[in-house]
């Protein structure tokens, strides 16, 4: 069994603290920078980035991320519909 009164030595308990706070510090100081927490300022940095416009490969890169959900052929713009055909009323 442990015995309750163990004693560490303090040049043991010295060296795991500033240890661990150098750790800690290491690990801050060599992390990335932070993200955007809003998704609109992050959607935006990246269709403005050059990487974004780039493409690498069939459906890989260029533009707009969001862009296959914006154009899907099987989404149907009510309101643009709407106005071609109030548009095409006048014109007949």
């Amino acid at each position: 069994m442990l015995d309750p009164k163990i004693n560490i030595p303090l040049d043991i308990i010295l060296e795991t603290i500033i240890s661990v706070l150098l750790l800690c510090v290491g690990v801050v100081l060599g992390s990335q920078s932070l993200k955007p927490i809003q998704w609109n300022v992050w959607a935006g940095r990246l269709e403005r980035s050059k990487e974004a416009r780039e493409i690498h490969g069939v459906g890989v890169g260029g533009g707009n991320p969001f862009a296959s959900l914006e154009e899907r052929p099987g989404f149907l713009d009510i309101r643009g519909r709407r106005k071609d055909f109030a548009e095409w009323i006048r014109e007949t």
